[in-house]
């Protein structure tokens, strides 16, 4: 999986675990912030999110290729 810090537009935070974990579903913890956004104003990002799922998923499948030779 991809590394790679992306700086989005300024939005509202909703339910952010910034300085304490979300124990909700995984009792280990998890760190997240939901971010909300005007939808004119995510298409950038949403484009963005689907580029990176879609090189994951190519890699991925790329991966299985060559070990199924």
């Amino acid at each position: 999986m991809s590394e790679q810090k992306n700086i989005t537009r300024v939005g509202e935070a909703v339910f952010p675990y910034l300085t304490k974990p979300d124990t909700e579903y995984n009792s280990e913890g998890v760190y997240h912030v939901k971010l909300k956004l005007k939808k004119d104003k995510a298409s950038e990002l949403v484009k963005r999110i689907n580029d990176v799922i879609a090189k994951e998923v190519a890699q991925e499948h790329q991966k299985d290729l060559v070990q199924s030779n």
